[in-house]
């Protein structure tokens, strides 16, 4: 297993939030799971930590044939929110706007920039779309 930590941009001054990733295996193929986008659904990072143990065991036993990608708790910001000693999670407090809405839709851009380059080789278009989404997305500001 490969634990990546992702910084998040716009943290309070002195302060420094990231997103942990785990990896388990490798291969061509990447399957995503995420856990607690609203960061009040504490089931999903309870089956998070169980799919942990097992993808590690997993990995090790070398039955897996890609790589899978686990976020176990993939709000942070979300999990420091308490609120009259109630755990919130579901909305950013400053402005009201819901954790899982809000985010840029990059699929029309991206496939936009790569008319005409796909075909048949799919590590390649796999390759090719993901360039494209990583350039339309570092080209984006983020909103306040």
């Amino acid at each position: 297993m490969r634990l990546q930590e992702h910084p998040l941009q716009g943290s309070a001054s002195g302060t420094r939030r990231t997103i942990t990733s785990l990896h388990y295996g490798q291969g061509p193929r990447r399957a995503l799971l995420q856990a607690s986008l609203h960061a009040d659904e504490v089931p999903a990072m309870l089956v998070a930590q169980h799919l942990r143990r097992r993808l590690a065991e997993l990995e090790q036993q070398g039955r897996l044939l890609a790589e899978v990608v686990l976020l176990p708790a993939c709000n942070p910001l979300g999990l420091s929110q308490q609120l009259w000693g109630r755990h919130q999670g579901r909305f950013e407090l400053d402005s009201g706007h819901n954790f899982n809405r809000h985010y840029p839709d990059l699929v029309d851009e991206a496939l936009a920039r790569t008319a005409g380059l796909l075909g048949q080789d799919a590590a390649l278009n796999t390759a090719l779309l993901r360039q494209a989404m990583q350039q339309a997305l570092g080209e984006r500001r983020p909103q306040t």
